[in-house]
């Protein structure tokens, strides 16, 4: 049951990835990201910006590396903790420089690729091994 209930969440977190690249190429209406609001970074860099659209390469790695991994824990390949790992990571640097345009659910999913993350790279092995089975 954990393992689908992880595998459900993980893959949703995956798809919403796409809303970085909506945000920048179509706009606020289609992305919920306040697209008038500049990054953390020093600059007045927006997400719908030369910048922005660059970084939703960013985005679009980092939910297709969540995919992968998702796909791998379903059937059960061993590489599966390896693309993770890489996919919360960029999940990460995707989102941070961008924290002030986000949705709030979005913020949500960047502590719930920082739980993945420190899950993985310190491993509970009781955890993954529920999430395995």
């Amino acid at each position: 049951m954990i393992r689908w209930v992880f595998l459900i969440a993980w893959t949703m977190h995956g798809l919403g990835h796409v809303a970085g690249v909506l945000a920048a190429f179509v706009g606020e209406k289609a992305s919920g990201f306040a697209v008038s609001r500049p990054w953390i970074l020093p600059g007045d860099v927006l997400v719908s910006g030369l910048v922005g659209k660059g970084w939703a390469l960013i985005w679009l790695a980092a939910g297709a590396l969540i995919m992968a991994s998702s796909y791998g824990l379903l059937t059960g390949a061993e590489w599966w903790r390896t693309v993770a790992l890489w996919g919360a990571v960029l999940s990460l640097v995707a989102i941070v420089p961008w924290a002030r345009t986000v949705p709030p659910g979005a913020l949500l999913g960047a502590v719930f690729a920082a739980g993945v993350a420190a899950a993985i790279a310190v491993p509970i092995d009781t955890v993954l091994g529920m999430l395995e089975r």
